[in-house]
């Protein structure tokens, strides 16, 4: 598990569990760490259990039932419930309160896998938050792969006007041989 500041200028520390090199037929790299966070976002079971028993014993949400749990929306409005919408559902049974209409995304963005625009006001232009159950609590961004770190930014800086004590994300995959800028 590794942690990083995504920029000067913001507070958000972000845990990631390992590297992600994305699947190519020029990438040599790709591991199984990174073809579990594929499975996972396919909806494999086992992906979504490993990731799920990761997640349970993270200390932002093991014995912390002050936390609230929030997703990065993907890049398609209105689509809420996918893999880490069900784990955080999950994790919600056991360890802290899910938010599920937290964060939204108010108009499709191009898929940032296939080279959409990654600019941080893409991101905040094309999302809302609803701040009802975040003041004063710390928040937990969860997210499968961050690559420029610009969607967990825009997600902090719109969490930041629900007045939260704390925000913090957990990121399985952090891709590989990018600069967080």
């Amino acid at each position: 598990m590794k942690e990083y500041d995504l920029c000067a200028g913001y507070q958000m520390k972000v845990h990631n569990i390992g590297l992600y090199h994305p699947k190519s037929r020029s990438n040599e790299k790709h591991d199984a760490f990174s073809a579990r966070i594929l499975n996972f976002k396919d909806g494999c079971p086992d992906a979504l259990n490993y990731f799920y028993e990761y997640c349970k014993t993270h200390p932002y949400l093991k014995n912390n039932s002050s936390a609230v749990l929030v997703c990065v929306p993907g890049h398609v409005p209105r689509k809420t419930y996918g893999p880490l919408q069900k784990l955080a559902d999950k994790l919600s049974q056991d360890f802290c309160t899910y938010l599920p209409n937290a964060l939204k995304r108010t108009r499709k963005i191009d898929k940032l896998s296939s080279g959409g625009n990654r600019s941080l006001s893409v991101h905040l232009q094309s999302l809302e938050v609803d701040c009802a159950g975040i003041r004063g609590k710390m928040v937990v961004i969860l997210d499968d792969v961050t690559t420029t770190g610009k969607s967990l930014k825009a997600c902090e800086k719109k969490l930041e006007t629900c007045r939260p004590n704390s925000i913090r994300a957990i990121v399985f995959g952090k891709t590989a041989d990018q600069e967080v800028s």
